[in-house]
């Protein structure tokens, strides 16, 4: 098994440049909504109609969006449950992470501590899910990990 440097740190503080971005993120993608206001070019029936199709997404699926870097969305919570997360969601979702990163050449991402901005789960079991899915891949590309700690 190829060694990853994996270092903690917050986002104020990056270690290193990265190729990829992991979001906690939910089956109809509303807990990270964007910092900014865009107002969308279509009119209101055409996203209305857009919101009536939309599927939600798969808990435990990873959504591959943009380039440079890429933005890998963890779907781990679906809010209509209770709790919305699942330690089992975590794991296929780190699992889809690493494969994307080695789809995708990457070298670097930053993640955070996956159910732990946005649930429940303790911080050494995140580890300890972590470590056990590293240790089930083999990464060839994937060289350097950025756990980004959202609190100190």
């Amino acid at each position: 098994m190829k060694p990853i440097q994996i270092i903690t740190s917050p986002q104020s503080r990056p270690p290193f440049q990265v190729d990829a971005w992991v979001y906690e993120q939910d089956t109809s993608l509303v807990l990270c909504a964007a910092d900014e206001i865009k107002y969308p070019s279509e009119s209101a029936e055409q996203l209305i109609e857009q919101a009536v199709e939309m599927s939600p997404l798969i808990p435990g699926s990873v959504l591959v969006r943009g380039y440079c870097p890429l933005e890998l969305l963890a779907i781990v919570h679906d809010l209509d449950q209770e709790p919305s997360w699942r330690e089992e969601w975590i794991v296929k979702a780190l699992h889809g992470i690493m494969q994307a990163s080695e789809q995708h050449h990457c070298e670097a991402i930053a993640m955070p501590l996956l159910g732990t901005l946005h649930g429940a789960l303790k911080i050494p079991r995140f580890f300890e899910l972590l470590f056990s899915v590293r240790e089930q891949m083999s990464c060839v590309h994937l060289k350097r990990l950025w756990l980004v700690i959202s609190r100190f």
